[in-house]
């Protein structure tokens, strides 16, 4: 979203000026508008909570953001999408401020309620995108599904129960018991948050596996 985007500006403003140094050292050659990036392989999806593999998850994380994130360089959780956060007592309630002003690129608001969408499409997901092979950090993370597909574990076993939207700019993710790696597991790339108007309109969890998330990523 927002910060990555400028991040990624600045990456491609230094190499499109280095390019030119580089052009004027060897007689004024034009140099290149388009930045080439080396990779191992070519993602196999565009849609993070569907991916495990490092070129797909590497796209990704240019699209999307999560809840919270990690200091470069290290592995202490900092703000993301939400701006600070909070646990229950009991430690069942996690309890998140989002950031505000913040639109999805297709325009469309971010708020709790599409905090709420993502996690519910996630815990929802139908029979075929169950597999470890797509829904891998889900099923590690959350270990459940609502309506699960024979042999994976249901809502009992969960550790997701639910979400909940106080307003526009606050959400609480609600866990059926304690878990010491709540926080840091959400910040993962496979956790980023999508626009709920993208992922209604071109049926995100419908038609093929093959096919799904491939065609209109939206972070």
């Amino acid at each position: 979203m927002r910060a990555r985007a400028v991040r990624a500006g600045v990456v491609v403003a230094v190499a499109i000026a280095l390019s030119a140094l580089v052009a004027s050292a060897r007689g004024g050659q034009r140099a290149s508008s388009t930045l080439v990036f080396g990779t191992e392989a070519d993602p196999t999806l565009l849609d993070p909570s569907l991916v495990s593999d490092g070129p797909s998850l590497r796209a990704t994380d240019q699209i999307f953001e999560s809840l919270v994130g990690f200091k470069l360089g290290g592995t202490a959780v900092i703000p993301e999408l939400a701006t600070s956060w909070s646990v229950s007592k009991n430690g069942l309630a996690w309890t998140f401020k989002l950031r505000q002003g913040v639109k999805f690129s297709d325009g469309t608001p971010f708020n709790a309620a599409a905090v709420c969408f993502n996690f519910t499409r996630w815990f929802s997901f139908p029979a075929p995108l169950q597999s470890d092979a797509l829904s891998y950090y889900w099923v590690t993370v959350f270990q459940g599904f609502r309506n699960p597909a024979p042999g994976n574990p249901g809502p009992d076993k969960a550790l997701y129960k639910g979400c909940k939207a106080h307003g526009q700019y606050s959400v609480s993710i609600l866990l059926t018991r304690r878990s010491s790696s709540f926080l840091a597991a959400i910040g993962l790339p496979n956790f980023g948050i999508a626009s709920p108007a993208a992922l209604k309109k071109y049926q995100a969890d419908a038609g093929t596996v093959d096919a799904t998330g491939v065609f209109h990523p939206t972070g």
